[in-house]
């Protein structure tokens, strides 16, 4: 089904003149149109953890808390208890809340055990990790980039390119 047969659907039932094209259309209610329907498509895209749209990211620690690298530039979230440390063969536990995560960073322990939460667009890990170590966690992500081209979206092989920051259903 393409956007155009999306939208002339909702223009029959919403009774207004359904337009004959969408895309680069200037019109003010094929524009209204357009947004609504990238509006439900991001929010479709958020109701579900959409197989399309799931990716692995894995990354090294530093010795630090606030790991770099740790999150992938098309980043929209995670999919809850996924990561773990494949170096020590152990589950990385969270994502802390802000209390959580300043409870544990107060409490004085000696475990082994290591929880995360993002701060900033990075994540931290606690205990703080040694460097070099492997850690990796599935998540959704997005696109930034539009890729309009037929072959293009046939060429991104596991990509996101379905997925065009300026609109979830530009393409259809």
């Amino acid at each position: 089904m393409s956007l155009l047969t999306l939208i002339k659907s909702a223009a029959y039932k919403l009774t207004i003149e359904a337009p004959g094209t969408v895309i680069n259309n200037t019109d003010p209610t094929a524009l209204q149109l357009l947004t609504l329907a990238n509006e439900e498509g991001r929010a479709l895209a958020k109701r579900h953890p959409w197989q399309k749209i799931r990716q692995e990211h894995t990354f090294t620690t530093t010795a630090a808390a606030a790991q770099t690298g740790s999150v992938p530039t098309d980043f929209d979230r995670m999919i809850p208890e996924t990561m773990f440390n494949r170096t020590t063969k152990r589950r990385v536990t969270g994502e802390l809340s802000a209390d959580e995560w300043q409870q544990a960073q107060a409490t004085v322990s000696a475990t082994i055990n290591q929880s995360f939460c993002f701060r900033g667009g990075t994540i931290l890990i606690s205990p703080t990790p040694p460097a070099d170590q492997t850690v990796a966690y599935e998540c959704n992500g997005r696109r930034d980039d539009q890729i309009t081209r037929p072959e293009a979206r046939r060429n991104a092989g596991c990509g996101l390119s379905h997925l065009p920051a300026g609109g979830f259903l530009e393409t259809g």
